[in-house]
């Protein structure tokens, strides 16, 4: 028989909810980063780019648990950092990205919002579309399987 847990350990499935809500809150700052490297990669954001992003995760079953509020004060920190210094934010929000190729349905949630946010002015630009393609081959998604590949 096993022995009871000491009164102060919380209980398996109370652990278990918060391990979920934790990997989605990692999940949701990887995406709303992902997004504002794309925003950011014309070298400005649009008010509709942060809306697409907004209908993005109101859009993904697993991210619309999060207040919309959230999601644009951690979109602001990420451009911040971009305003501050590019390189240095582009190279952690890859990393992060990088981290999601392992969960296939998580990594489709990101490159679709992406691409939502880079066609936010109804033209995806060069650096959009170039940044798009990169997440797409760090988290091993083929942009084709998607319909993301069209002309440059």
């Amino acid at each position: 028989m096993p022995k009871p847990s000491p009164p102060w350990m919380p209980a398996r499935a109370d652990l278990a909810a918060a391990f979920a809500i934790q990997r989605k809150e990692t999940l949701m700052e990887t995406v709303v980063a992902a997004c504002a490297a794309v925003a950011y990669a014309d070298g400005w954001v649009t008010p509709e780019e942060r809306r697409r992003l907004l209908a993005a995760i109101r859009a993904s079953d697993v991210l619309a648990v999060f207040p919309p509020e959230d999601v644009v004060q951690h979109f602001d920190e990420v451009i911040a950092r971009f305003e501050q210094d590019d390189a240095a934010a582009e190279s952690l929000v890859m990393e992060r990205i990088a981290g999601l190729k392992a969960l296939r349905k998580e990594a489709r949630h990101l490159v679709a919002a992406c691409y939502a946010v880079a066609a936010a002015d109804l033209q995806i630009d060069g650096e959009e579309r170039a940044l798009v393609m990169r997440v797409c081959e760090l988290v091993g998604i083929d942009p084709a399987e998607l319909d993301l590949v069209t002309e440059a």
